[in-house]
């Protein structure tokens, strides 16, 4: 008998049975119970596009055997798509498993057949085709099944339509780990597992300690059998960590030493881990990694609510979720202020997660992706999976990937803004604009996006030399630009995104690339930006600077920012920084950095992205004061003490131990580095004490003293203490090289600052 439900999906997977592919949506019904709900009429396919029948024939009785697996097509169907503005008719191959479509897929194109949306990952298609997005509610109706699925209802569905119902508010656990380790012993242990739930917290362990809200374990074999035993009794719709894909593959590595059965997932499966992408993944939940979730575009979100993402760095990132054996364990007042740490950070890891979960449902709801993916997609992912859903739901043909010669081709273009720049130095009173308004603006009014730019509906109405956009139909860029504006929420991230798109339409390894819709998106910014300067100049204003984010110009007073926008355009978005300071990362006359202060005293940087992941916090905090100090209106004499101040500090070891640790990202596998930089040296070191690094892993170190070569002295941090570290180092290899743009734009040298006296000659005013 069909039953009906109300449920909302979390996670997906999909099933081989017989031949026969399965899609398996996880979720949550409306009354809080967890379901399955089984598709069994949603076949795996790809498209060709030809004339020839008799080939299509030749297709569609293909039957191959690869080691024992049958791959084969089960049906052909004509269908009509549209490609390059055009209907078209294309044949739809479905096969019975998704590996089949590659399989077969290159045994059409050796007959000389177009192949088309093969390479479009199976469930990826299957949520496009369907438009399931995640977090929201459906109506399915369907027969109730029994199946070894850890699920309170299985349906196997027949009707699955979107419904309306309250808001998914979802269960979330967040997990910290603490792991011990000896020097050469492999395979350190996890000695502390810390959750934090709505209605459960308390830390797992099986270490001899006197504290509140332990659940002592017997072992850490009992400590991971607990552990998962609470995760399947808990049904969190959510598992939340900092760093937790890296927690959930040692989590899996230990409970193979020990022979444990760590299903954790819903169908019984257990932690799936693919090494490549460094991305652990539960069946029936969601696992998000909030390293990998924080990102450009969610912070913006974060900051608005207040979110000081320097302390969750701090708290977070730059903690270390591995003690030494001796100096924790056996030192009682350090392993308490660590284990009460290790708690903080689990209440702060369930804090972050509910804050971004709004943030997550906006990003589903415009790519209708998989949210596991989702949270560890870069932004060109997020931006290629929005475009793809504005595709599919306008029947466009998906694009393809790039081959290498395509790739190779298209790093060749080069074509960029013309600059703007000043003189380094400090200024007050500046107006902003964003660039990103602008853009979307002219997108919109012109037309521009990859499908709309030279089509062939319109090329008679145009001349060779021109590049036109269509007249007769929206393009898929300006599609999802006007989606942005029916809701007034998330503004921040989708002003983020638009002013990423023609980066987007121009990364050589981009599905949708389009050299000719980058150039007109630049020509057309270019024109505007020279429009808007000579009005500027004709009101005795002049652009000072400019990017690809913001166009900035001095003014006089606020209201002179608002009047002069108001000429330029009613509608320009706009922003009055109480002071800017400008500064060039090279030497250089004219500047192509600078930090804005605005009035309500936040810092906005603009500029190349140069990063500062590879300097010890005290640099990053330094950097942040002196910039802060500058833009506030304090004297250069003022700044350049405050300079000295911390390299004395440095130098005479009053700076914690915490502070000085860089922590740098391997870029490739260890055996790979021909030479040793020092976080190579200690890498190495960490894999000798039993630590699992490879391609991606944040290393975590300390420069000590010695005469020795840098990478000689390189140490781990629970190796050091706070003499250890060797100032001269941090001084010059550290804090000058952040601070020497800077330095040049207050008109000093490095020996000014290195000097003991502040010179009485420099002691102006900014």
């Amino acid at each position: 008998m069909a039953m009906t439900y109300v449920f909302y999906p979390i996670d997906i997977t999909f099933e081989l049975d017989n031949n026969a592919c399965n899609v398996l949506l996880f979720g949550r019904t409306s009354d809080k119970k967890s379901i399955t709900v089984i598709d069994t009429g949603y076949l795996p396919s790809f498209l060709i596009q030809t004339n020839n029948e008799q080939l299509i024939e030749e297709i569609s009785r293909i039957r191959l055997k690869i080691d024992d697996k049958g791959y084969f097509v089960i049906a052909v169907k004509k269908i009509k798509k549209i490609i390059n503005n055009l209907d078209t008719v294309f044949y739809q191959v479905f096969v019975n498993r998704p590996k089949a479509i590659s399989v077969i897929s290159k045994a059409a194109t050796r007959k000389g057949l177009l192949v088309l949306e093969n390479d479009v990952p199976f469930l990826n298609k299957y949520l496009l085709d369907n438009n399931v997005s995640f977090f929201r509610p459906y109506l399915v109706e369907g027969i109730p099944i029994q199946k070894k699925i850890r699920t309170d209802i299985i349906v196997e569905k027949s009707v699955m339509e979107p419904a309306i119902a309250p808001p998914f508010h979802p269960k979330i656990l967040a997990v910290r780990s603490l792991r011990l380790f000896r020097h050469e012993r492999k395979n350190n242990p996890i000695a502390m597992i810390n959750i934090f739930s709505k209605k459960k917290s308390g830390t797992l362990t099986y270490l001899d300690l006197e504290a509140n809200k332990f659940e002592r374990s017997s072992s850490e074999k009992n400590l991971i059998e607990m552990f998962r035993d609470m995760v399947i009794q808990e049904q969190p719709d959510i598992i939340a960590g900092y760093g937790s894909d890296e927690f959930l593959y040692t989590l899996k590595k230990r409970a193979v030493i020990y022979d444990v059965d760590l299903k954790l997932g819903a169908d019984f499966s257990e932690i799936k881990y693919t090494k490549v992408k460094k991305r652990a993944r539960i069946t029936g939940m969601l696992h998000i990694d909030l390293k990998k979730f924080i990102s450009p575009w969610t912070t913006t979100q974060l900051e608005s609510d207040d979110f000081d993402l320097d302390f969750i760095r701090q708290e977070l990132g730059m903690r270390n979720n591995e003690v030494d054996l001796q100096r924790y364990v056996h030192h009682a007042p350090k392993m308490k202020i660590r284990i009460k740490a290790l708690g903080e950070e689990s209440r702060l890891v369930y804090k972050l997660t509910k804050k971004l979960f709004p943030v997550l449902k906006f990003l589903i709801d415009n790519t209708n992706s998989d949210p596991f993916n989702l949270t560890r997609n870069s932004y060109f992912e997020i931006i290629e999976a929005m475009l793809l859903k504005q595709i599919s739901e306008s029947n466009n043909i998906i694009p393809g990937l790039p081959d290498k010669s395509m790739i190779e081709e298209r790093a060749t273009f080069k074509k960029s803004l013309p600059g703007f720049s000043c003189a380094p130095g400090y200024y007050k009173e500046l107006c902003g604009i964003d660039i990103s308004d602008i853009k979307k603006k002219l997108i919109t009014e012109y037309n521009i996006s990859p499908d709309t730019v030279e089509c062939h509906c319109c090329k008679i109405e145009h001349s060779d030399k021109e590049i036109w956009s269509c007249s007769k139909k929206t393009g898929n860029i300006p599609l999802l630009i006007k989606s942005f504006d029916i809701s007034p929420e998330f503004s921040g991230i989708k002003r983020y995104f638009i002013s990423k798109i023609s980066n987007y339409l121009n990364f050589t390894y981009s599905r949708i690339y389009s050299k000719k819709a980058y150039e007109k998106i630049i020509d057309r910014l270019e024109k505007k930006i020279i429009d808007i300067n000579r009005v500027l100049e004709e009101n005795s204003f002049r652009i000072m600077y400019a990017d690809m984010s913001r166009i900035l110009f001095s003014v006089g007073s606020r209201q002179e920012c608002i009047d002069i926008c108001r000429i330029l355009d009613s509608d320009i978005i706009h922003s009055y920084y109480k002071s800017a300071f400008f500064f060039s990362q090279k030497k250089s006359d004219l500047s192509n950095h600078c930090m804005l202060l605005t009035e309500s005293g936040k810092m906005v940087e603009c500029g190349p992205d140069h990063s500062r992941r590879n300097y010890a916090p005290i640099v990053r905090k330094t950097w942040k004061n002196v910039l802060k100090m500058i833009l506030q209106g304090e004297p250069k004499h003022f700044v350049l003490i405050q300079i000295k101040d911390i390299i004395k500090k440095i130098r005479n070891h009053e700076i914690g131990l915490n502070d000085v640790i860089i922590e740098t990202q391997l870029m490739k596998e260890l055996d790979d580095y021909e030479v040793t930089p020092p976080h190579v040296a200690a890498a190495r070191q960490s894999q000798k004490q039993g630590n699992i690094i490879s391609k991606g892993t944040a290393i975590r170190y300390i420069i000590g003293k010695g005469a020795e070569k840098i990478s000689q002295r390189t140490m781990l941090p629970d190796d050091a203490e706070k003499d250890d570290y060797d100032p001269e180092y941090y001084i010059h290899n550290q804090l000058i090289r952040a601070l020497l743009p800077i330095i040049r734009a207050l008109g000093y040298t490095e020996d000014d600052v290195l000097q003991d006296r502040v010179q009485s000659k420099l002691d102006g005013f900014v």
